[in-house]
């Protein structure tokens, strides 16, 4: 059974997920919502809302404090009551901050330690690091990092790739980083064991959103790393979301992700992947499709008159692709560029 809810608050136009297991305020600062609460203790009555749809456990929940009437109208106290059904909408009785995010969304600084350091097929740095367990910052797939190294902090940002976090989205204290080759100084200068600060999390640009229709991601090995950070945000938010990868690469051997790609699709049951080779000779013993990426779209999904499309701006034929997907059928508002 889904382990997770959406919490609709119509009068601020939020709608996010939150995990069933905590408390209302608690679940909501873990995925950066900062919603009205002072005291988090059933005392003060900051965080008194009205359910107006839905459900909430209230059996270990402090509730003495709420008057008979506030019972009959299905107020409760949202720092002891947890989402009970899938949906759980909302009204809160004191106003929200006009900074609906946590103060956490904001960039901070973390000293972590970097447990290893090794090549990703040649063209990134996989730092294993350490990240603090016990603090509310919403650290997530889809969000990048700056490094500070001698006192200086870079002028990049890095990915997140693998956070690997809980289902309840919060982080077990492991973050992973990833920096491309031509960041030399970064390569020479950090080891194993090493003590490093990071400042972040930062959103990742033109980052794309949770649609009701199916999406196509096009993207070519440079920015692999983007797009499953993007479809893995995508699925934790929303998990029925259908989401097809299409992904190329010059040669079978220059292949990446390939692992996380099978491991999002044993999870997600709409999630599904292709790897196309432009450059290799075809081999009936593979699961891979050979060719221009514009050459081949078609025998992966033929009408994209519903689909909404991220294609990276970086990849092969950038301008042949486009006239492609138009002529499957694409409504040229729904292709988009991510990069």
């Amino acid at each position: 059974m889904e382990n997770k809810a959406n919490i609709l608050i119509p009068k601020y136009n939020l709608d996010y997920r939150i995990n069933k297991n905590k408390n209302i305020i608690q679940a909501s600062l873990e995925m950066g919502i900062k919603l009205a609460f002072s005291c988090r203790s059933g005392v003060c009555g900051t965080c008194k809302a009205k359910i107006l749809d839905g459900k909430v456990d209230i059996s270990k929940a402090i509730t003495h404090n709420l008057s008979s009437e506030e019972r009959k109208n299905n107020i409760v106290y949202t720092c002891q009551a947890s989402a009970k059904s899938d949906k759980l909408a909302l009204e809160f009785l004191s106003p929200l901050s006009k900074n609906l995010y946590s103060n956490d969304r904001k960039p901070r600084e973390f000293v972590l330690e970097v447990l290893s350091k090794k090549m990703f097929e040649n063209t990134n740095i996989q730092l294993l690091t350490t990240f603090p367990k016990n603090n509310y910052t919403f650290i997530h797939d889809g969000m990048k990092v700056k490094i500070i190294l001698e006192g200086k902090i870079s002028k990049n940002k890095y990915y997140i790739s693998s956070p690997l976090l809980k289902e309840d989205g919060s982080n077990n204290g492991i973050l992973t980083i990833y920096i491309p080759i031509a960041e030399k100084n970064i390569y020479k200068n950090v080891v194993p064991g090493q003590i490093l600060t990071i400042s972040g999390p930062y959103l990742i640009e033109n980052n794309s959103k949770i649609e009701d229709k199916p999406l196509l991601f096009l993207t070519p090995n440079k920015d692999i790393i983007a797009f499953l950070s993007n479809v893995k945000k995508i699925l934790f938010n929303k998990n029925d979301q259908f989401i097809m990868l299409i992904s190329s690469f010059d040669l079978a051997k220059n292949i990446q992700f390939m692992d996380e790609m099978h491991k999002i699709q044993n999870k997600y049951e709409n999630f599904n992947f292709k790897i196309i080779l432009i450059k290799e000779k075809a081999n009936s013993n593979t699961r891979f499709i050979y060719g221009a990426v514009e050459s081949n779209i078609s025998k992966i999904i033929s009408n994209l008159s519903n689909h909404i499309i991220y294609v990276s701006k970086n990849i092969d034929n950038y301008n042949k692709i486009i006239k492609r997907l138009n002529e499957l059928g694409a409504i040229k508002k729904n292709i988009l560029t991510l990069i």
